[in-house]
């Protein structure tokens, strides 16, 4: 069946009822394909919300389409295993990469028989992430909004054009050297959730996490006012069993002032 063939409005319609993974892999079929479902999914594609990268424990990597009547993966990053006729190559942003179709359970209760992996050794992760994130800006366009989530035993967060958000879970001290070279060496995020444990305060005062438009911290015991006193964006949500007082009202002081957005939950 060759797709390029039926009218338009019958090619839109076939798309429409194809897994976010399926069109994936149907657009490395030809560059005419590719501008085929680039132009049948316009309005479909308008309606996702975000496109998440995750880690789902182990050595895999979900990337996962959220739009507005629900969520569905559309691929995993995944270790290399042995050699195996299952791999088959593919071009991703100049890059040739083994993939392979596993019958998996995808996330969101959905099943989805042929959830292609991109399969890497370790040393590869970054840039395989890199590859397919540059191949989804192309294919999806710059509108659509990108956020990566941090795994606690795997703390990494490459540099990715247009990646808006993140959520981040520190443990350690090398987790915050790390969050603060990433800062340091990109523009700033529109929103970021961060989950730490107590501890000092984590970044110095001219950090670019200061510059964040929306934070969303938990922390259990907020016993510094780094948070409070740095913070240059729009919004912030903070969560925590203890802090000081004076710290909060002066705070809340100085953002009634600027028109600024609190909310605080202890």
């Amino acid at each position: 069946m060759k797709l390029c063939k039926f009218p338009y409005h019958v090619q839109e319609d076939i798309l429409d009822n194809m897994e976010f993974s399926e069109i994936f892999l149907l657009s490395f079929v030809s560059h005419n394909m590719k501008k085929t479902i680039k132009s049948c999914q316009v309005t479909r594609f308008k309606s996702i919300n975000v496109i998440m990268y995750e880690g789902s424990g182990g050595d895999y990597k979900t990337v996962d389409v959220h739009y507005k009547k629900g969520s569905r993966s559309m691929l995993m990053i995944a270790s290399h295993r042995l050699p195996s006729n299952d791999y088959f190559p593919l071009n991703i942003s100049g890059k040739i990469y083994d993939f392979r179709l596993c019958d998996e359970y995808a996330k969101y209760g959905s099943f989805c028989k042929y959830l292609p992996h991109a399969c890497c050794h370790p040393y590869e992760d970054e840039s395989v992430i890199k590859s397919i994130h540059s191949y989804l800006l192309d294919f999806f366009g710059n509108s659509v909004k990108y956020h990566w989530k941090t795994e606690k035993d795997n703390f990494i967060i490459p540099q990715l054009p247009n990646l808006l958000s993140c959520s981040i879970w520190l443990e350690d001290d090398s987790d915050t050297k790390a969050l603060e070279e990433y800062f340091s060496s990109s523009s700033a995020l529109k929103s970021i959730y961060l989950s730490v444990d107590e501890r000092e305060e984590l970044f110095s005062a001219e950090s670019k996490f200061y510059q964040t438009e929306a934070i969303d911290i938990d922390q259990h015991h907020m016993d510094h006012c780094g948070f409070l006193s740095h913070f240059q964006g729009r919004q912030i949500y903070l969560s925590c069993y203890t802090c000081y007082v004076s710290d909060l009202i002066t705070f809340v002081d100085r953002w009634q002032s600027e028109k600024h957005i609190i909310i605080w939950n202890t």
